[in-house]
C-alpha cells in the first residue's frame, strides 16, 4: 500500500528540516534522510519547505557564513548549479547576487589584505 504524505504547513517545519535545508544533510535522520533515499516527493516537499523557510534559513546562514548560500538555495533558487571547482564567493560575485553588506565586507577584507601586504 502506498503511503500518502500529508502536506506540511509553515509552522510544521522542524529544526531538523531547516538544518537540512541549510546543509543538505539530515544528521539524525529526523527530516528527509540521506540523499540516497530521496524520492521525487521528498524533493517536492523540500522545495515547499524552502519556499516557506527560505527567508529565515538564508538570514541565519548569512549571519554565520557571509558570501555563501545554504544548500537549498543552490538547489531551488540559484540561476545555475553550484560549481564546486570555485569558491562560493567567486560564483556568487559572478552571478551578481551578493548583498550590499556582503560586498562591503569583501571590500573591507581586501583593504585589510592590501594594508597587511605593504
Amino acid at each position: 500500500m502506498r503511503r500518502v504524505r500529508k502536506s506540511r504547513s509553515r509552522r510544521e517545519w522542524s529544526d531538523a528540516h531547516r538544518i537540512q535545508l541549510q546543509t543538505g544533510h539530515d544528521y539524525f535522520d529526523e527530516a528527509w534522510g540521506p540523499r540516497s533515499s530521496w524520492s521525487a516527493a521528498d524533493l517536492d516537499e523540500m522545495r515547499s519547505a524552502w519556499s516557506d523557510c527560505q527567508d529565515a534559513v538564508l538570514a541565519d546562514h548569512l549571519e554565520r557564513f557571509p558570501c555563501s548560500r545554504p544548500w537549498a538555495w543552490w538547489q531551488f533558487s540559484s540561476p545555475e548549479p553550484r560549481d564546486e571547482a570555485i569558491e562560493q564567493r567567486e560564483q556568487l560575485q559572478r552571478l551578481g547576487v551578493l548583498s550590499a553588506d556582503e560586498i562591503a565586507r569583501l571590500e573591507r577584507a581586501e583593504a585589510i589584505r592590501k594594508t597587511a601586504a605593504v
